[in-house]
C-alpha cells in the first residue's frame, strides 16, 4: 500500500486517540501537509496536481520534516496540544508509516548522514583499497570528503541532482618502512532525486577516481604537481610545534639516518641537545619528552634545502 498524505493523516489521528486531546482528521491532514513543507493542505494538493510534489512517499530514504511550519500551522488552527507533543505525534506517525526512511531534524543532520554514506562507500571501494595497499601505512589518519547539502537547492521531483565531491584519504605513514606515499586523492559523486519537498530517495554513488598522490600539497590529487618547498626552519617549526625563531636554533643540526637490516634508510633522527637553548630544551622536553626527534623520509620532500 502506497504511503501518501491521507494515510499519514490517518496515522496521526489514530495515534492522537491515545492522548487526552484527540485530533480531528482535517487537523491531522493540515499538520501533515505542514510537515511536508506546505502552508496548507490545499497548497500541497495543488503542488501534486502540478507535478511539483510526489503523491506518494514510498521511495523516501531521507527526510527533514518542516517542524517549524508544523508548529506555526498548529497555532493558526488554535490546537490545544503543546508544540512538542504535536511534533512528536507527527514524527511518530511518519516513522510508523515509513519505517525505511531516516528522519533528520535539520539539513546539517542530513548532510552528516550523507557524508557518512560517502565515507563508507569510498573507503570500501575496490579502487580505494588498491590505492591504500600501495602505501606503507599504519592505518587511516583522515577521511576528508566535504559535503554540504540543503533540500532547498534540489530540483523538483523527477529531476536528478549531481553532487560532486573532491577530497582525500590520508594514511598514517609507517616510519619503519620506506615511504611510498600517504595521500589518496578522491573524486566522487552522489546522484540525488527529491521525492518530496522534504525528502529524497536513496542517493546513487559513483567513484570517479581514488588515486595515490605522492605529494602532500595543494594540487588536484593527481600527483602531477611538485609539493611546495619550505625552509628547514619552517618545516621543523611545524613538525615540533615551536616558533620559527626557535626553529632557527636547530637548522644546523645534521639528521642521522636510521637504517634497517636491509641497509635501506627508514627514517631520520635529529638530536637537538647541543643546539637548543636551555629554554628551548625545556619546551621540547615538555612537548615531546626527548631532545631527539624522529621524522619519516617524506619529511624532507617539503624542505627546500638539501641534506
Amino acid at each position: 500500500m502506497s504511503v501518501g498524505i491521507s494515510s499519514l493523516a490517518y496515522a496521526v489521528r489514530r495515534a492522537s486517540e491515545t492522548t487526552p486531546q484527540p485530533l480531528k482528521h482535517g487537523h491531522a491532514s493540515q499538520l501533515v501537509a505542514a510537515a511536508l513543507g506546505y502552508n496548507t493542505l490545499a497548497a500541497h494538493q495543488a503542488a501534486v496536481a502540478e507535478g511539483a510534489e510526489s503523491e506518494h512517499l514510498d521511495a523516501a530514504a531521507h527526510a527533514v520534516l518542516d517542524e517549524a511550519l508544523l508548529v506555526d500551522r498548529a497555532a493558526e488552527l488554535s490546537l490545544p496540544q503543546s508544540e512538542a507533543a504535536l511534533v512528536e505525534l507527527v514524527r511518530g506517525a511518519f516513522k510508523t508509516e515509513l519505517p525505511g526512511t531516516a528522519f533528520h531534524r535539520h539539513d546539517d543532520a542530513l548532510s552528516d548522514a550523507l557524508r557518512d554514506l560517502v565515507d563508507y562507500r569510498v573507503y570500501n571501494h575496490d579502487q580505494t583499497s588498491s590505492a591504500m595497499a600501495s602505501t606503507n601505512n599504519d592505518g587511516v589518519d583522515e577521511i576528508y570528503l566535504p559535503l554540504d547539502l540543503t533540500l532547498a537547492e534540489l530540483p523538483p521531483p523527477g529531476e536528478v541532482f549531481e553532487l560532486e565531491i573532491d577530497g582525500h584519504i590520508a594514511m598514517k605513514p609507517d616510519i619503519e618502512r620506506p615511504y611510498s606515499g600517504h595521500k589518496i586523492g578522491v573524486r566522487c559523486s552522489l546522484f540525488i532525486e527529491r521525492v518530496s519537498r522534504v525528502a529524497i530517495a536513496e542517493p546513487e554513488f559513483r567513484l570517479e577516481t581514488a588515486k595515490l598522490d605522492y605529494n602532500w600539497g595543494d594540487g588536484d590529487g593527481d600527483g602531477d604537481d611538485e609539493p611546495p618547498k619550505v625552509p628547514l626552519a619552517q618545516a621543523l617549526a611545524e613538525e615540533l610545534g615551536i616558533t620559527l625563531e626557535e626553529a632557527g636554533e636547530l637548522v644546523d643540526v645534521e639528521p642521522m639516518a636510521i637504517e634497517g637490516n636491509d641497509a635501506m634508510v627508514y627514517r631520520y633522527v635529529f638530536d637537538f641537545a647541543d643546539a637548543a637553548s636551555p629554554e628551548l630544551q625545556a619546551k621540547l622536553l615538555e612537548k615531546h619528552g626527548s631532545l631527539q626527534h624522529q621524522v619519516p623520509l617524506w619529511f624532507f620532500e617539503q624542505v627546500a634545502t638539501e641534506l
